[in-house]
């Protein structure tokens, strides 16, 4: 599956990381698919590349600006009616970076 890249992300010294992201927001069962649509649709606005998978959502960039995406993501649960949140994250963090590439070119 080829990244989305909607724009560039800003600028920053720290290296590009992967961040997954699990959100299960305790909703209705109607409810539970439109308000992970949205974080995703937030996620997608971010500019950072990003994968979306049937499980999580994967992100690629500087670890401090996804972190303050996990934090939106449950904002958004929040205004979208959930009283609770539950979310798993994975952290794969190289001190000179990762790519997508890296990890996924033998399987293109």
């Amino acid at each position: 599956m080829e990244p989305h890249d909607s724009h560039a992300a800003a600028p920053s010294n720290e290296p590009d990381i992967h961040l997954s992201l699990q959100v299960l927001p305790r909703v209705d069962d109607e409810r539970l698919y439109p308000v992970i649509d949205k974080v995703i649709a937030h996620i997608a606005a971010s500019g950072f590349k990003y994968w979306v998978g049937p499980m999580e959502t994967t992100i690629q960039g500087p670890l401090t600006s996804l972190l303050e995406l996990v934090k939106e993501a449950q904002q958004i649960c929040v205004k979208e009616g959930a009283e609770r949140i539950v979310s798993y994250v994975k952290i794969d963090y190289k001190t000179r970076g990762v790519a997508y590439e890296e990890k996924m070119a033998k399987y293109s």
